[in-house]
């Protein structure tokens, strides 16, 4: 799989982890995965205590064809795994 590091992005080139500023990011890193034939994993979100931001940007990562998210707390894995489990399975030369 290729996993998405929102925070060492934003540390090496300033782009914010937000829906917003991640979005081309994230496009890139679904085609290069897809290129590589292999799962796309989404980066963690930092803010513990957001359960409605962290299911906004795990369905914004969904819908752009990430498999799953890290998670930064136990508190968000239930979310996580609603999100995600019930994807459909990958084609082609995924692994």
């Amino acid at each position: 799989a290729l996993q998405l590091g929102a925070g060492d992005l934003r540390k090496s080139t300033g782009i914010q982890a937000t829906v917003e500023g991640l979005r081309t990011v994230r496009v890139m890193l679904i085609l290069a995965a897809a290129e590589a034939g292999v799962a796309a994993l989404d980066s963690a979100y930092g803010d513990i205590a957001d359960m409605a931001g962290f299911e906004a940007d795990a369905m914004d990562a969904r819908s752009l064809g990430f498999r799953g998210k890290s998670c930064m707390h136990p508190s968000q894995v239930p979310a996580a795994n609603r999100i995600f489990s019930q994807l459909p399975q990958p084609t082609g030369d995924q692994k």
